[in-house]
């Protein structure tokens, strides 16, 4: 993993999604790249005094951020955006060809759960990058130590795995396989046991330190997070496209129920799209 994207507006959150991606980009030794996107919300967190212009003051704030983090001896690079933000974080991601994209949640007491909005549900969407999401009240100090996935009948289900793996890695985690049966139709049953029974063979020869757990459900987000919570994990691995349609097909939005409903680190991942790396899985 050569960059990370990290898009900041100052707000709680996205500072602390800045924070975490230091760690990551430690990990993988990764460079940051910070972007301020100009628009009606980023400029209003700025609380600007009157004459001062906005993208003076973001730059001196980023400024201040890098000094902070000088000692790391992480390259961290920063530029200027000005648009819908979703579209400027994917068009921006595309042109630096950033392997991962670190974006921060807002917790809404209102309605008792963490909402994305729209912002990050496109940006999940529609980035080919991995897109990993926290809000922000998740600590700098909690390490990642569990990491779970999901793991039904579908067939993209698997393409999590080598993601999972790198950094499990990278940061000496360990892994729950939650084996997801969404159907009592036996030959279903009989592929997700295969699919499990697989991963868990890719972690047992790279020497990953795992648990495998399997239960019956028909909303795979919301039980996936009651494990996660239950077992103490430090982030969900989840696939984007087509991986929890299969038990909700009226809703059809799982995907932005796990992010949205999660107090959990999520990296959402795309199909197909895996973050690159050197080593053959």
């Amino acid at each position: 993993m050569k960059q990370i994207l990290v898009s900041v507006d100052f707000s709680a959150s996205s500072l602390n999604a800045f924070n975490h991606s230091i760690g990551i980009a430690e990990k993988f030794n990764s460079g940051i790249l910070l972007q301020w996107n100009e628009c009606k919300n980023s400029i209003k967190l700025l609380n600007l005094k009157k004459g001062e212009e906005a993208k003076k003051i973001a730059e001196k704030k980023i400024l201040e951020l890098i000094e902070d983090f000088k000692v790391k001896n992480i390259e961290i690079r920063y530029t200027f955006t000005k648009g819908k933000t979703y579209q400027e974080i994917v068009k921006l991601s595309e042109r630096e060809q950033s392997d991962l994209i670190v974006f921060g949640c807002v917790f809404t007491p209102a309605i008792k759960r963490f909402f994305m909005g729209d912002d990050a549900n496109k940006l999940i969407a529609n980035a080919k990058a991995p897109v990993l999401t926290f809000h922000e009240n998740r600590g700098i100090s909690e390490e990642l130590k569990k990491i779970v996935i999901a793991i039904d009948n579908t067939l993209d289900t698997r393409q999590k795995l080598p993601i999972t793996m790198e950094f499990a890695k990278k940061f000496g985690a360990e892994v729950h396989v939650l084996g997801i049966y969404t159907s009592s139709v036996s030959t279903i049953m009989m592929r997700v046991d295969s699919y499990v029974k697989q991963a868990f063979a890719g972690l047992r020869t790279k020497g990953i330190p795992n648990e495998v757990h399997f239960i019956k459900t028909t909303n795979i987000s919301k039980s996936t997070i009651k494990y996660a919570k239950e077992v103490n994990a430090n982030l969900i691995i989840t696939m984007v496209d087509t991986e929890y349609f299969t038990s909700d097909i009226f809703l059809g939005k799982q995907p932005q129920q796990m992010v949205n409903h999660s107090s959990i680190p999520v990296l959402s991942l795309r199909n197909k799209q895996l973050i690159k790396t050197n080593i053959g899985f």
